[in-house]
């Protein structure tokens, strides 16, 4: 159905494949299947039950209530995601936002700035300019960090590369492995 510049699907039952202009805006909620969007403007979705891969979008990106893992890469907005409860992986993308829990293993690598509000699992973080994490469940590794302040990790900690310039980290529950001359 259509209603002015907006086609709006309801009840897809089926495999629904898409060809749309690059400056198109994607908005879906209530998906039961696997989900891959690429190459348009902006996307928000909102509850889906299965995986989804999410790349080369030109603004931002917002998720939350994904019960499956979630890929999201080369996106030059904002990424703001809410709960996941599978694993998530981020690639290239200017800002990432996280406000829900993100319930599996979490991998960042090429933020500009990077803002974690909780990993119950294990994090890992590559070559990020700015990286604020509220609480890691479990282990993190990093490298390659140009700022990073994290308040608790429940586990170990690894800090590697040679980019480090102003780690902070209020707790770790165990081992604590940082490069020598570091």
């Amino acid at each position: 159905q259509v209603e002015g510049d907006t086609l709006v699907i309801s009840g897809c039952q089926e495999i629904l494949e898409l060809a749309v202009p690059y400056e198109t805006i994607i908005s879906a909620s209530r998906l039961k299947d696997k989900v891959s969007i690429e190459n348009v403007r902006q996307v928000e979705i909102q509850d889906c039950k299965d995986d989804i891969i999410i790349e080369n979008i030109q603004g931002d990106v917002s998720i939350s209530g994904i019960a499956g893992s979630v890929v999201l890469k080369n996106i030059q907005g904002t990424a703001s995601v809410g709960d996941i409860d599978d694993d998530l992986s981020i690639l290239q993308v200017a800002h990432v936002i996280t406000q829900g829990e993100l319930k599996g293993d979490a991998f960042f690598s090429g933020i500009g700035r990077l803002e974690v509000k909780r990993v119950a699992n294990s994090a890992s973080l590559q070559d990020i300019e700015q990286a604020v994490l509220s609480s890691i469940g479990n282990d993190m590794t990093a490298q390659d960090i140009n700022v990073m302040r994290v308040g608790s990790i429940g586990n170990e900690c690894k800090i590697e590369g040679k980019r480090e310039t102003e780690i902070t980290i209020e707790s770790v529950g165990n081992d604590l492995t940082v490069p020598v001359g570091a």
